[in-house]
């Protein structure tokens, strides 16, 4: 990740909260799809890990003794 790809979201950030406070710093609709997505993408990221740590602990040494 580039810095500049980092500023650019920080300004994207700022702009929306920038809209949210015009508007009262009403409710925020979007807090559950958030939180579900943060879980299912979390959930995902497990199963990747946990498969590839499987994997490398079922691999043989490759020593040249079986």
């Amino acid at each position: 990740m580039n810095y500049h790809s980092l500023e650019w979201e920080l300004l994207a950030g700022l702009g929306i909260l920038r809209d949210w406070a015009a508007a009262g710093f009403g409710p925020l609709f979007q807090i559950e799809n958030a939180v579900w997505a943060l879980a299912l993408f979390l959930a995902g990221m497990q199963v990747v890990f946990s498969g590839i740590f499987t994997s490398m602990t079922l691999l043989k040494r490759g020593d040249g003794q079986d």
